[in-house]
């Protein structure tokens, strides 16, 4: 039987790992998390730029928003953006609720895109953002 464990802790406490910061690349293998919202923040950043498929044994996690991002710009490709991110927080990551996700374009020349998506954590009730965005060399690149 599954236990559902609510950490309401908001001050950081050195003692007290709750998980690990995307992405993974910190000074010690891993740089640790430990407040709930910088968990989530991970924990989103990770839902959201893995691709559907890409994870072993768990083909289902992830989203497709990094191949949304590179598509022709135009109104059906917000909605598409907005229910795939809606979609996969709502099954993955139940404790998170998303107040907006507003996409925009830059002008053609550009042919950047930026989704800014604005969540709630349930438990604590902190309302955090996260901006994603396409670069002019085809990277994508991901703020707190």
């Amino acid at each position: 039987m599954a236990y559902r464990l609510e950490n309401k802790e908001t001050l950081i406490n050195s003692d007290v790992v709750i998980g690990v910061k995307f992405p993974f690349n910190g000074n010690k293998v891993f740089n640790e998390t430990f407040t709930t919202l910088e968990q989530t923040n991970s924990n989103i950043k990770n839902l959201l730029l893995t691709g559907r498929g890409e994870r072993y044994l768990l083909h289902r996690f992830g989203t497709t928003l990094k191949f949304l991002l590179f598509e022709q710009q135009t109104d059906e490709l917000k909605i598409a953006i907005d229910e795939e991110v809606r979609s996969a927080v709502n099954k993955w990551l139940p404790y998170v609720t998303i107040n907006s996700i507003v996409t925009e374009f830059d002008t053609p020349e550009n042919s950047s895109i930026r989704v800014k998506l604005t969540y709630t954590v349930s438990n604590i009730g902190a309302e955090q953002s996260l901006t994603i965005s396409t670069e002019n060399d085809n990277t994508i690149k991901i703020e707190s």
